[in-house]
């Protein structure tokens, strides 16, 4: 599964980071999963997800922020019998081997990927 979690710095009136951290967490409980993939994820979200998510691991990717890292992290079940091959992320522009914008972006945008091998029935 996918989830935006819009970060935690942007002052969003009743629906800041603390008001939706625990929007976040039911969903986690009642959508379980091998793989999840989220977006604009800052240190007290990685904090909170890794509490909420201690049967996994994951890799966090290039951050896209200069002052700020804003990670696409990637978190597997490790009792699921996954195990990370490799892993790696670009940033989304003409170079994407640096951090730069390109074709109209106002913020440097990055995609993390990683290679999981099931290694169930060995």
């Amino acid at each position: 599964g996918t989830f935006n979690l819009r970060g935690c710095l942007s002052l969003d009136g009743m629906n800041i980071w603390p008001a939706r951290r625990g929007l976040v967490g039911g969903i986690l409980d009642r959508h379980p999963a091998d793989v999840l993939c989220f977006q604009e994820m800052l240190w007290p979200n990685l904090r909170y997800v890794r509490r909420r998510l201690p049967g996994f691991r994951y890799h966090i990717g290039n951050p896209s922020g200069r002052a700020v890292g804003v990670y696409n992290a990637i978190f597997w079940r490790s009792s699921a019998h996954l195990r990370l091959e490799e892993s790696g992320g670009f940033w989304l522009a003409e170079d994407s081997t640096r951090r730069t914008t390109s074709w109209g972006a106002k913020l440097p945008r990055t995609a993390t990927w990683v290679r999981l091998k099931s290694n169930a029935g060995q």
